[in-house]
């Protein structure tokens, strides 16, 4: 057995006899034998040879004769991993930048390389044929089957110099990955937007993708369905935008039936959100300097321009008017309608924005009344949630806001009587108080992405360690606030990337993985409750700090 301590040459032990055998390395100038650190070993595996190749932290890759203590070839490989093939006859290396090298084992000459991401390698291992060999570069394990491998290349006695016997492969790591994705309305299907283009048909039951539908030429960014599901409309980051007709196959998924629309909006502004209204036939395309009303049509009716440096604006279709829409911009609420897209009201929102910006809002039932949920991330920052707020949506509902103006007008009517005024009189602003506020702010403490509504009305999120979470709003009290851990996603799954693309599906959860989805079903089955107290949480997060849960 051979051991490598730091700050000496070396060591051999004799396994058989559990004895100290001796010392080897490699020589320098002096004749000495090196103490340099070693950051890999491997013995050949056939006895008969007694070889050791060992790689050296300088960068230089040597073979010995450790029997004999004798260094028979060294030259500057930088592999910082190393192993051997079952018979003995090649060496692999990892040299960095994603490099891996082949070589003959009892000369070292090289005979293969392959390139490929430049993710830093862990580890390499033959197959027991020799005819494969894997290695782990980050979060993927890589399965090679190079020529060399498959030809006895080895027992060539050829004289050729070892630049004109190498044989080089590069495997480019061109990975499509899903950017944007959205289930269909009937939950049978989940469509998936590309970084190159397409616009693909995925399974829900299987995860398998059916069919490609379509293709932009650059990321697709939004995708969005009308209500019905028989139409889909995609943007991508050019600001184009597509719709088509679907129409129902008879086995599984849809098709493509008829191109809607295919437009651009040129406004020099990337598209950020579609809110389509279905009731209406129309759509608003919003970026952060305009919003645009279209109709189904792809034919612009109405736009608005905003000023240099504009609020983060996030729309949402009325909850309780299907004719009505409702613009959450800084801490306003403003109600819009589809037909001519005239501002009904404004009402005034008690968050504080100082430092954020909305991250989404969403519908929500809590009991029997209608809320909304606010969810804030840092101002041109981290998109990681940093702040959560739930509102009743009854203030938003015309019929209260056409009682309030008849009150409004008639306490006007009475201060002025037997006058005639021409001018529009605006109604007192409404305000929207937050409720749970404190219990919100403790559940924010732990959160890093809302993922959406589940079935039974609680709101399902992924917390600060990567745990899908799922709480019922309407079960906080005020000393301290219960949630549900449910399972664990792989860190890797959201490495490199902004925004986490996921989705809920009839209590399965959908996550876009690379080019595929992972659905994780029966999920949320899993329960571990998990409780973080109010005061603590509301104390840390007034000082910077992070508020840590407590199993239960």
């Amino acid at each position: 057995m051979a051991i490598a301590y730091s700050g000496r040459a070396i060591t051999l032990w004799d396994l058989e006899e559990d004895a100290y055998y001796g010392n080897c390395g490699k020589k320098l100038p002096s004749g000495e034998t090196s103490t340099h650190l070693v950051t890999a070993l491997v013995f050949n595996p056939n006895p008969a040879i007694g070889l050791l190749a060992a790689s050296y932290l300088d960068g230089e890759l040597v073979l010995l004769d450790p029997f004999n203590d004798q260094d028979l070839e060294s030259f500057r490989a930088n592999c910082h991993t190393l192993a051997a093939n079952p018979d003995g006859r090649l060496l692999a290396g990892a040299a960095g930048s994603g490099i891996i090298e082949i070589y003959e084992f009892d000369t070292l000459r090289l005979l293969y390389r392959v390139r490929s991401s430049s993710f830093y390698i862990k580890q390499i291992v033959f197959s027991r044929d020799s005819l494969h060999f894997a290695d782990i570069r980050g979060s993927q394990c890589n399965v090679w089957e190079p020529a060399i491998l498959l030809r006895d290349l080895v027992g060539d006695d050829s004289s050729e110099s070892t630049s004109s016997s190498i044989t080089e492969a590069v495997s480019s790591d061109t990975k499509i990955k899903v950017s944007a994705m959205i289930l269909h309305p009937k939950g049978e299907v989940v469509f998936c937007g590309k970084d190159d283009g397409s616009v693909s048909l995925y399974s829900l039951k299987t995860g398998s993708q059916l069919s490609a539908l379509y293709r932009h030429k650059s990321l697709v960014r939004i995708l969005t369905t009308w209500s019905q599901g028989d139409v889909i409309m995609s943007v991508d980051v050019s600001n184009a935008i597509v719709a088509w007709n679907l129409k129902k196959l008879q086995k599984e998924g849809w098709a493509p039936d008829k191109l809607q629309f295919q437009s651009r909006l040129d406004c020099g502004s990337s598209i950020v959100e579609v809110l389509v209204g279905d009731a209406a036939r129309k759509f608003i395309l919003s970026t952060r300097k305009s919003d645009h009303l279209w109709t189904i049509d792809g034919l612009q009716q109405d736009e608005q321009i905003y000023s240099d440096r504009p609020e983060i604006r996030k729309w949402m279709q009325h909850q309780h008017s299907p004719l009505h829409m409702v613009c959450v911009e800084g801490a306003a609420a403003h109600i819009y309608a589809w037909s001519d897209w005239s501002k009904v009201t404004s009402v005034s929102l008690t968050i504080d924005m100082t430092g954020m910006q909305l991250k989404s809002i969403i519908p929500y039932t809590l009991g029997h009344r209608q809320v909304i949920l606010f969810e804030l991330c840092e101002l041109d920052g981290s998109v990681d949630t940093q702040s959560l707020h739930l509102l009743h949506a009854e203030d938003l509902s015309i019929d209260s806001i056409a009682a309030k103006e008849v009150a409004s007008e008639a306490v006007e009517d009475g201060n002025h009587a037997g006058t005639i005024s021409t001018s529009h009189r605006p109604v007192a602003a409404t305000i929207l108080v937050p409720i749970l506020d404190s219990q919100l702010t403790a559940l924010a403490s732990v959160m890093t992405h809302v993922v959406g509504l589940s079935d039974a009305g609680k709101l399902v999120f992924l917390d600060t360690r990567s745990w899908v979470c799922s709480v019922d709003l309407g079960s906080l009290d005020n000393a301290s606030v219960s949630y549900s851990r449910h399972f664990f996603v792989p860190y890797d799954w959201f490495a490199g990337i902004r925004d986490v693309i996921c989705a809920l599906a009839q209590g399965d959860i959908v996550f876009a993985r690379n080019n595929d989805v992972a659905i994780v079903k029966g999920g949320l089955e899993y329960v571990q409750n998990v409780n973080v107290d109010v005061e603590v949480a509301e104390s840390n997060r007034n000082n910077g700090l992070l508020a840590v849960p407590v199993n239960r």
